[in-house]
């Protein structure tokens, strides 16, 4: 994995949210319902994320739903959050492609 090049501090870390896949047998109601993903992939962590836990850039992480801050950089959305947001860490997929998807 290329480093990624921005930094962040203390117990925050960066996380290229996946795009979310759309289902035709899902009803969202209400006008101010937003459907967002929460799985994407960590890819950078502060230095007190590095010193007390499992989590790595390159993981693919299951984080809560309305953690953190977005932003925008050279035309990508990221999500600025919390380790203690990010709530399961996938294994790497198998030769044969298993495939998780937000709901």
């Amino acid at each position: 994995m290329q480093t990624f090049p921005l930094r962040t501090h203390f117990e925050r870390v960066i996380i290229k949210v996946e795009p979310v896949q759309s289902e035709s047998n899902i009803l969202i109601m209400g006008d101010d319902v937003e459907k967002k993903s929460t799985i994407g992939t960590i890819l950078a962590i502060g230095p007190m994320v590095e010193r007390d836990s499992t989590i790595r850039p390159g993981d693919r992480v299951l984080f809560r739903k309305f953690s953190g801050e977005t932003f925008t950089w050279e035309g990508e959305e990221y999500l600025l959050a919390m380790a203690s947001d990010v709530l399961i860490t996938f294994p790497k997929p198998k030769e044969h492609g298993s495939t998780l998807r937000s709901i």
